[in-house]
């Protein structure tokens, strides 16, 4: 009986044992399996046909190298560092990989991406929580230090990982990331030119601030697609001082001076997609402005745009019962059919 397909919970690999599943082509490993180093040496030896490995939940090791030609899919989701390990990073090297998913909480995780030269589609939608808040620190000025340092390994590692993917063709980018690279900015660190054609930004805010996705997009040039792909919460205090302190800058950057002078060249399709469930009456106008600005620069800035699509996936508001979301959107997609528009053939749509 050839197996195609394992899903495996709750297990434990023991490195004297031999792995011989040859004909298993999708490996799938979840809740809080622990898969040491040279574990996963013996399991991706052992599967020569795996095309698709996914990781969710699994612990315990520190380099994932995948050799083989043949596995092209990997998907990595959570992971938490145990408390007596000393080195907190994780290195992959998969030189054929072609298709890369990093989701979930990462805690204090840093995942290096040291080979992965052949990946076309990578998504980058994880979060790494702040070491203050991962140890429950107090707020004096040493531990302010040690929260600073953290936060420039963190900024190197984001800038490395973006260098390494600078050649895929789909990039998908979540809030955390979007973030760090906005705080790259203010820093003054270039970011890599991305040549991706395909760019998403998924986006979970406790605010509209949208000034941090012009950073990504101005590193973007050959964009042809652009989706945003938005949603609001509630703030629940998970960021840090540091992380707010910068944040809170976008407030009161001009738009035109991030992306100066910038043209979109390639750019066909704007996809703007609201998730959100929260009541938007309680948003202030500055955040309203902020995507109107940005959304009102990409349509006077892209030569060759087709559509510009609003969506709003949601309707009645639960919390003030009125159609707040909803007409919000309507309300941005009625201004933007004003705007002047570098295409003379582009649409603005609308739709719920």
């Amino acid at each position: 009986m050839f197996i195609n397909v394992l899903r495996n919970c709750n297990c434990c690999f023991d490195s004297n044992v031999v792995v011989a599943w040859k004909s298993l082509k999708s490996i799938k490993l979840e809740d809080s399996v622990v898969l040491e180093n040279d574990h996963l040496v013996n399991l991706l030896s052992g599967c020569p046909a795996l095309e698709t490995m996914e990781l969710y939940r699994v612990e315990g090791f520190s380099r994932l190298e995948i050799k083989s030609s043949n596995l092209k899919r990997l998907k990595f989701k959570e992971y938490w560092v145990p408390s007596d390990e000393k080195d907190h990073s994780l290195e992959i090297i998969a030189p054929y990989l072609q298709h890369l998913e990093i989701s979930g909480d990462l805690y204090d995780l840093k995942c290096r991406l040291v080979d992965v030269s052949s990946v076309v589609n990578a998504k980058l939608t994880f979060n790494i929580t702040c070491i203050k808040n991962i140890l429950g620190e107090e707020s004096d000025e040493e531990e302010e230090d040690s929260c600073r340092d953290y936060h420039r390994v963190l900024r190197t590692f984001v800038h490395d990982n973006l260098q390494k993917l600078s050649c895929a063709t789909d990039l998908t980018i979540g809030t955390w990331f979007t973030e760090v690279m906005c705080i790259l900015q203010f820093k003054g660190v270039p970011i890599p030119e991305l040549k991706c054609k395909y760019l998403t930004l998924e986006l979970r805010m406790e605010k509209f601030n949208f000034y941090g996705a012009a950073v990504p997009l101005r590193a973007s040039p050959y964009v042809e697609t652009l989706n945003i792909d938005m949603d609001t919460s509630y703030f629940d205090g998970s960021q840090c001082h540091f992380e707010l302190s910068y944040l809170a800058k976008a407030d009161n950057v001009d738009l035109q001076s991030w992306i100066s002078c910038f043209v979109f060249p390639n750019l066909k399709n704007v996809k703007i997609v609201n998730s959100s469930r929260v009541c938007l009456k309680d948003h202030t106008e500055q955040g309203y402005d902020q995507l109107f600005k940005l959304s009102e620069f990409v349509l006077k800035n892209a030569t060759v745009l087709e559509k510009f699509i609003v969506i709003s996936k949601t309707r009645e508001c639960k919390r003030c019962s009125m159609y707040c979301i909803s007409a919000y959107f309507y309300q941005l997609a009625g201004q933007l059919l004003g705007c002047p528009r570098a295409s003379s053939n582009s649409l603005i749509i609308f739709q719920e």
